[in-house]
């Protein structure tokens, strides 16, 4: 083949392009770079001309398509022709010819022959004029499929316009003996397998397996001689473009279950083809207020008639119409008029088509109207304007297609030019007519889709009407650009996706306000965007879904998050966007196989494609808007815009071709680029998984779980960890695959820990079987971890007679061992269980031991303890040691020992134990009586746990935050906060330091005077403290039990009950407690007139500490002293 461009053009017939082509160039390693586009600029006017060179073009990109069978690494790869077979969601139209076999009888075999011509051409035209693709002529019947080998977003409404074009076109067809031709058409719609079948002797073109085509012949079967009839999921995608009419359901020969039939109507009654679309309840309007705001203002202005243009342009999906229907229906009520000039992707060439289709609208043209009829309503709507009707109705009724009666109108004599224009000059004038009586807004809607005399009309009209009250709003998409002047009336607005919180709104929009798991939530927002059509059709595909179901107003997750498809209504759409060549696709392709970000490098030793090349094609994928690049090749890195449009690229792979390609990524990996399995194990654990390599697969997995603990990426780390359980069957060696799975069950309980709390089921069933396995394989050196983290779990639920004796059981373990690390969690896990049974004294000397232990430890060590325990030994034996001081009366040492904690944390940058030492560090400022400082660092709190997810810390931070607004005066958000706080507490399974978070609420509601509920908190802890053990807090219990009796005016009750408290603080060495109930006593002594007896209360208390003199306790109690 020639190599010349101008020599090629010969040989296809158009050399007469030859000089444009050489004029802008075009040398021929650019051909397989040109578009549609491109060849119009290059002067190419003529539709079939067009449809040549692209045909020939994409033979070249085929032919060139096909990289060497080896990559840079010596690497056998499949070859990627473009005749591949791939994944399609695929359009299939079958027409038949009806009664061919009677028409065989009838007709000599030439005259048949000639017949069957024209019948297949003018089918073949008809379904290349839609962009289809003629697989196969079955004798009388066609296969025509849309779709491949290039999609198109609304490829499911090419089709049965398609068909709808062919039963009108075959009824102009005559038999040679003068008997009219009947087709009719059925269409259906689904996922197959399409490209080349290549065997060890045949080979089959455009073959194509799956239901589909079988699902399309059978519902041909059911339409009637002139009819398309479709399948329910072709008349779902099309939606409200094109009238149906209900068949029902039809048993189909080879189809289990009846299959549901639509039969074609015709055109739809609505103005634009987003009303089509939406025939139903519109979806809901979220955000967008600032773009309406422009919109409102420039709609002032119009209607002080300065004419004003507001250009919205966006991607698809964004919400262009949408924005425009939300205007309307705040205008609603509103004396205007409104015009909507909506373009069609199925007639950029037909000239005005948007105008004509918006005329017989208003005209209000049916389909019984004949000529003389259309003619009426035309002369009526024009009667009364000031127009010479004598001219103006040959003109218009040229443009609809209206004969006119030799005998009333002269005919038009104007050259074709000169009638455009006075055509166009109507129209504005009919137009300015309409806005002198009331302002106008008219709206080009899809202008990317307008032909050129449709831009030539909307330039005409806004240079006649600057005047007028008039606006415009003209929506397009980004790689529309306006062909007029910039004007000061203009007005752009650029659609952006939508934010997070309104993507949220969205989706709780579409569920009705039944609440979706957080996972789902997070998987909707991640993989859409920000697009709001993108939000829309996932949700509705997620609730859909077999494994989620609701129940109680809430949905459940029941099944795999990775089991969600790229919705089925949004698949052609996106295939779109990838099919704008062959080359490009494939590209999409290798990259999509990487993930959504991939660096050049690895795409470059992936795809075996040459640098230069690889280069030009991915320019063209950027500038076509489905990637973004960082950074210059060799070192660039690229992600696919949409993650969507990643999925799409992906599942068009044949599921063996994927396989190929991740074996090949990983082995990449491994030989070139051994840094990302160092940084990002989980990308070789993915590659390596996806090609089929479980037990390879399963070691980085766990790699990357440990990474994520140490960034305290908790849910990544549980992912991951997950993922390496389910690949554990896939190990052979019975003891190999218990050791595994013992791994992985005791590293995931950790981040289990962190984000969901110690108590969630999920800790315990992770920490149960990590213990039966370790029994079985006798792995003694394995226990300690796991008895701990099941320490964690018994402790936290508030069951401290169990947790006690496994806190002593680790211990002496730790002993027995020798490690410092163990040593020093023994310590601690020992002194926070006495610390809650109320044993101060004996806690506080572990907790010293802990930290004393800890403090000699390396960085390192502290870091693997962090990863292994879920906590440091140092940061929270001085947190509890903070804790243990307050109760003990060395208030300003606890806050010291807090902030270290806090300090320590900090350092060790782990999440879960920076929340820790914050909330601590809150609690402890509460019992200080510090609400404002409190109430600052409970915040802080707050904001840490929601940021990285720690369920626990966010209701510990809450209930501190409650009491702390109470200790401010702030009643009413301060108790509505406890109360939260400690359900959300209870929600994760903890009962841990009940004691006092009731106690918190009762202080908190005899503050607020709410006695009742004080009473009520009261009784819940006198509940709890019978079963749990936890005696810590029991002290102000007693005493907040006295103050109610004093409030009820049972004194004597109430002193009894101070005397318990003191009594109790006293034996716990809880010098804090016995400080407030000695004064609560020597308060109720004094006013009975026994003030010495409450000095010879007080004083030997107070004259006992030895800090803490400025805390509100020690005040009050001194001051009562000192009367």
């Amino acid at each position: 083949m020639s190599h010349n461009v101008g020599e090629w053009l010969e040989q296809l017939g158009l050399g007469e392009y030859s000089e444009s082509f050489a004029k802008n160039r075009i040398k021929f390693e650019h051909l397989p770079y040109l578009g549609e586009d491109d060849l119009i600029e290059l002067g190419v006017e003529a539709m079939g001309d067009r449809k040549s060179l692209s045909h020939a073009i994409a033979a070249l990109v085929e032919k060139r398509a096909e990289p060497s069978e080896t990559t840079s690494l010596g690497i056998r790869s499949t070859s990627m022709r473009t005749a591949d077979a791939e994944r399609r969601q695929l359009t299939v139209m079958f027409c038949d010819l009806v009664d061919s076999t009677a028409l065989s009888q009838q007709l000599d075999p030439e005259d048949l022959h000639e017949v069957m011509r024209r019948y297949q051409d003018t089918v073949a035209g008809l379904v290349a004029r839609f962009e289809g693709h003629v697989a196969k002529f079955l004798g009388d019947g066609v296969l025509a499929f849309f779709g491949w080998p290039r999609a198109y977003e609304d490829q499911a409404e090419r089709a049965v316009r398609a068909g709808m074009a062919v039963t009108k076109a075959v009824k102009s067809l005559e038999s040679v003996s003068g008997q009219a031709l009947t087709a009719r058409v059925g269409v259906a719609t689904g996922k197959v397998v399409i490209g080349d079948i290549v065997g060890e002797t045949t080979t089959e073109k455009d073959a194509v397996v799956g239901e589909t085509p079988n699902l399309a012949a059978r519902v041909l079967n059911v339409a009637l001689p002139g009819q398309v009839v479709t399948d329910a999921f072709t008349h779902k995608l099309i939606g409200g473009a094109l009238d149906f009419e209900a068949l029902g359901a039809r048993r189909l020969k080879g189809f289990e279950k009846p299959v549901a039939t639509w039969r074609v109507v015709g055109e739809p009654a609505a103005e634009t083809r987003f009303k089509s679309a939406h025939s139903g309840t519109l979806s809901p309007f979220v955000g967008r207020k600032h773009e309406l705001d422009l919109l409102n203002r420039a709609w002032q202005l119009s209607r002080e008639g300065t004419s004003q243009v507001v250009l919205i342009s966006g991607e698809p999906g964004i919400g262009k119409s949408r924005l425009l229907e939300a205007m309307r229906e705040e205008f609603d009520g509103t004396d205007y008029a409104r015009i909507t000039i909506s373009c069609s992707p199925h007639h950029t060439t037909s000239p005005f088509y948007p105008l004509i289709v918006h005329l017989e609208h208003v005209l209000r043209f049916a389909r019984e109207d004949g000529a003389n009829g259309k003619l009426a309503k035309l002369e009526g709507a024009l009667r009364g304007l000031n127009l010479p009707l004598i001219e103006v109705i040959p003109l218009l009724a040229s443009l609809l297609s209206i004969p006119l009666p030799d005998d009333r109108y002269p005919p038009t004599r104007l050259a074709p030019q000169q009638q455009k224009l006075q055509t166009m000059k109507a129209i504005v004038v009919w137009l300015l007519d309409e806005a002198s009586k009331r302002p106008v807004i008219l709206a080009w809607e899809d202008l990317h889709w307008a032909d050129p005399s449709t831009l030539e009309l909307l330039a005409f009209q806004l240079e006649k009407s600057t005047n007028a009250p008039i606006l415009n709003i003209l929506t397009f998409r980004p790689e529309f650009k306006p062909h007029w002047p910039s004007r000061r009336c203009m007005r752009p607005i650029v659609l952006d996706r939508l934010k997070r919180t309104e993507v949220e709104n969205l989706i709780n929009l579409q569920t009705g306000g039944d609440q979706l798991p957080q996972e789902m939530v997070e998987h909707i927002v991640g993989k859409t965007d920000g697009v709001p059509l993108f939000v829309e059709e996932l949700t509705k595909a997620m609730l859909e879904a077999s494994f989620v179901q609701k129940r109680n107003g809430r949905f459940e997750l029941k099944g795999q998050l990775s089991d969600t498809a790229v919705p089925a209504t949004l698949q052609d759409s996106l295939m779109a966007r990838l099919d704008q060549s062959p080359k490009l696709r494939m590209i999409a392709q290798f990259g999509a196989v990487l993930g959504r970000e991939f660096d050049y490098e690895m795409l470059l030793a992936v795809s075996s494609i040459e640098d230069e090349e690889l280069q030009l094609e991915l320019a063209r994928l950027v500038g076509a808007g489905l990637l973004q690049q960082r950074g210059k090749p060799p070192h660039a890195k690229y992600e696919f815009k949409h993650a969507l449009v990643r999925d799409t690229a992906y599942a068009s792979l044949l599921k063996a071709k994927r396989r190929r390609l991740h074996a090949l990524s990983a082995e990449v990996i491994e030989t070139m680029r051994p840094e990302i399995a160092d940084k990002r194990p989980e990308t070789l654990a993915y590659h390596l998984l996806e090609a089929g390599k479980h037990d390879a697969s399963i070691k980085f997995w766990i790699k990357a779980g440990e990474k994520a603990i140490a960034r305290s990426s908790n849910v990544e780390a549980i992912a991951h960890f997950n993922i390496g359980l389910k690949l554990v069957p896939a190990i052979d060696h019975p003891t190999r695959k218990m050791e595994v799975e013992l791994e992985l069950q005791s590293k995931l309980a950790v981040p289990l820990t962190f984000s969901k709390g110690w108590t969630a089921p999920e800790v315990r069933r992770a920490y149960q079987r990590a213990r039966k396995l370790c029994d079985r394989l006798g792995r003694t050196e394995d226990l300690f971890p796991i008895l701990r983290g099941y320490w964690n779990y018994r402790l936290s639920r508030g069951e401290h007679r169990h947790a006690l004796n496994l806190a002593e059981k680790l211990g002496s373990l730790a002993k027995q061992e020798g490690n410092a690390q163990r040593r020093a969690l023994g310590h601690r896990v020992l002194g926070t269980s006495l610390f809650f049974v109320g044993q101060s004294k004996e806690a506080a000397k572990h907790l010293q031991a802990g930290i004393e232990i800890d403090d000699a430890l390396c960085e390192r060590q502290r870091r693997e303890e962090v990863a292994i325990h879920g906590d440091s030994a140092g940061v929270i034996c001085r947190l509890y040691s903070a804790w243990n001081l307050w109760l003990s009366g060395f208030p300003d040492s606890a806050i010291h020992m807090a902030e270290e904690g806090l300090s320590f944390s900090q350092g060790l940058s782990v999440s879960h134990c920076v929340g820790w030492a914050l909330s601590f560090k809150a609690v402890i400022l509460n019992h200080r009586r510090e609400f404002a400082a409190s109430l600052s660092a409970s915040e802080a709190a707050v904001t840490h746990a929601r940021k990285h997810g720690l369920a626990a810390w966010l209701a510990f931070g809450g209930m501190c935050r409650g009491r702390a607004l109470c200790g401010l005066g702030e009643y009413e958000e301060g108790l509505d906060q406890l109360r939260t706080g400690l359900k959300k507490w209870h929600e994760t399974g903890a009962g841990l330091g009940d004691t006092q978070w009731l106690a918190f609420l009762s202080a908190s509601c005899i503050d607020a005077c709410h006695f009742d509920s004080a009473w009520a908190a009261m009784e819940e802890a006198k509940a709890i403290r019978s079963s749990n053990q936890e005696r810590f807090f029991l002290a102000e219990l007693e005493r907040l039990k006295g103050i109610l009796h004093l409030e009820s005016g049972d004194a004597a009750s109430a002193e009894l009950q101070f005397q318990k408290a003191i009594d109790r603080a006293h034996a716990q060495h809880a010098k804090s407690l016995e400080l407030r109930a000695a004064t609560s006593l020597a308060l109720l002594w004094r006013d009975q007139n026994c003030e010495s007896r409450a000095r010879s209360l007080l004083a030997p208390i107070c004259s006992w500490f030895s800090e803490g003199f400025e805390t509100p306790d020690f005040l009050d109690a001194n001051a009562l002293l000192k009367q």
